[in-house]
């Protein structure tokens, strides 16, 4: 995992891939996300989104394009997209998509669920 100018994990059978470049306005999280660990595997992400905070540009999106989560991914996906929403309150120029593929309730349900917990718009996207 890269953590310096540019955020890249690349996805597994049970993890998200996930990309972020300081200059791309798009961060990313695209696939499953079903690790043993889940707050092991999303703590390097929040941190890095908090320490780099004044780095990454203003109109940036971060894009959730999960096909499907555990019960723990989605605390750990809560709790990123909290520290998310909470810097977008305090004044960054941000945008949050949960992205729902193919019509897919479990999706849109879970993004529901996540949206109605935190103070920043997550918009709910269907694809």
């Amino acid at each position: 995992m890269s953590l310096e100018n540019s955020l890249r994990v690349t996805g597994t059978n049970s993890t998200p891939e996930v990309s972020y470049s300081v200059s791309g306005q798009m961060c990313s999280l695209i696939g499953v996300s079903t690790p043993v660990d889940s707050m092991d595997f999303y703590r390097p992400i929040i941190q890095w989104v908090v320490d780099h905070q004044n780095e990454i540009e203003e109109g940036t999106k971060f894009e959730f394009q999960l096909n499907y989560f555990n019960s723990s991914s989605m605390k750990a996906l809560l709790w990123l997209i909290q520290q998310i929403s909470e810097l977008i309150q305090s004044g960054k120029k941000w945008q949050m998509v949960w992205v729902v593929l193919e019509e897919d309730e479990f999706m849109q349900e879970g993004g529901e669920a996540i949206q109605s917990l935190i103070d920043a718009e997550l918009l709910i996207e269907m694809r």
